[in-house]
């Protein structure tokens, strides 16, 4: 019970429109026992196994690997079993996961990153421009942007909602390991520097998402995809932000948290526009839609600690 030899004898193999690339190669297998069967057969010693890489003569291919064996009984010849093997190696996009995880360990983590990206909708308050009665200036206020009023200046109860747009962009790669510890700190973050040619502030990670699997040589590897929100406005002076109306129902008076009170000695039925002192705008003001809006950024980080390539859209 044992193999006397296995030789290959043939080689073939071609490609296609959609880059998919196959080699077969035949070899025969010679046995000395009528009982040895295609187990015995496809463990000998030579014949390529499940994931070796393409190789015949001077040809070598480092990303076809054996993708199928099949053995089978040709015939007896003095009392040695002839057995042909057709060994099919195969690459392309047709198998694997989505980076090429069809290629075994090394390679399958060398694989190119894919960018790829889309428009995403987020319902916000409509805002209009107004005039503002108030004549104080900081950067921390917004350019004359107020919820959408009626006639009578009183803003819409629920505000007018419309979509606004941003650009989203997911980078995928094959990494040989996890690095949830860095990835947590700095999901939610935006950029501290310039990245990709986006300004600071304009370009926040939002989620990081994984799975494991395992190439040819079941060895692990982990196909990651990184998500990146652009922030609204122009790609120049866009940053990612939250503006909220300062108003509220107390004010501070000398100091102390004061309930605010309007005409009529009545207490305000939704929350009353405050000044930076934090006391309260008057009535006319108000009425002259007089509004301050603050603005609170989100935390920065270097982004680069993802090890990202420096050029958008390359390969990593």
């Amino acid at each position: 019970m044992a193999v006397v030899s296995a030789n290959v004898v043939t080689a073939s193999g071609g490609d296609n429109v959609g880059y998919t690339t196959t080699f077969e190669t035949i070899w025969v297998v010679i046995v000395d026992d009528e009982q040895d069967g295609p187990v015995t057969v496809l463990d000998a010693v030579g014949l390529p196994a499940i994931g070796d890489t393409f190789a015949y003569g001077n040809d070598v291919n480092q990303y076809a690997i054996v993708s199928s064996r099949t053995a089978s009984l040709k015939e007896a010849q003095n009392s040695r079993w002839v057995w042909t093997v057709k060994v099919t190696y195969s690459k392309g996009e047709g198998s694997g996961n989505q980076l090429g995880g069809e290629i075994s360990g090394e390679v399958a983590v060398d694989a190119p990153a894919k960018w790829s990206g889309n428009m995403i909708a987020t319902d916000r308050p409509l805002k209009a421009y107004a005039e503002r009665y108030s004549s104080e200036s900081t950067s921390s206020i917004s350019s004359n942007l107020t919820f959408a009023k009626n006639t009578a200046g009183e803003s819409f109860s629920p505000p007018i909602m419309k979509p606004e747009y941003q650009a989203q962009f997911t980078v995928q790669k094959n990494l040989p390991e996890l690095d949830l510890t860095t990835w947590r700190i700095l999901t939610g973050r935006v950029n501290a520097g310039v990245i990709w040619g986006f300004p600071v502030k304009n370009v926040m990670l939002t989620n990081v998402s994984w799975s494991v699997e395992f190439d040819s040589q079941f060895q692990a590897f982990y196909p990651v995809t990184f998500t990146f929100l652009l922030a609204p406005g122009s790609v120049v002076d866009g940053v990612h932000k939250i503006e909220a109306l300062n108003a509220g129902f107390n004010q501070l008076v000398g100091g102390e948290l004061t309930p605010i009170i309007i005409k009529g000695g009545k207490r305000p039925a939704e929350p009353w526009p405050l000044k930076w002192d934090g006391s309260m705008y008057s009535e006319a003001q108000v009425q002259a839609q007089a509004e301050l809006w603050l603005e609170f950024h989100y935390d920065t980080a270097d982004l680069s600690a993802l090890g990202l390539p420096t050029e958008f859209g390359a390969g990593w």
